[in-house]
């Protein structure tokens, strides 16, 4: 667990999200007959969350928020300089 990251919670979410809208484009093939939804909302959300787990270890980042040990972002505020 990195600073409150969960790879069993992460991979268990990103799972289920892939077979969803796997299961979206294969229904879609058969019920619009030869076209189907090759990349839709489900499909960008997982490739969001893909991406965005790269940034999570840039401190540039993640600058102005911390990490509750539940999971929870809590914003924090960014003093002037």
């Amino acid at each position: 667990m990195v600073a409150g990251f969960c790879w069993r919670v992460f991979g268990w979410r990103l799972g289920q999200i892939v077979m969803m809208a796997g299961l979206i484009a294969r229904s879609t093939w058969f019920l619009a007959s030869g076209s189907f939804i090759y990349f839709g909302v489900l499909h960008c959300v997982t490739a969001a969350s893909v991406i965005s787990r790269s940034f999570l270890r840039c401190p540039r980042c993640n600058r102005g928020t911390r990490h509750s040990g539940d999971g929870e972002t809590v914003t924090t505020q960014r003093t002037a300089r």
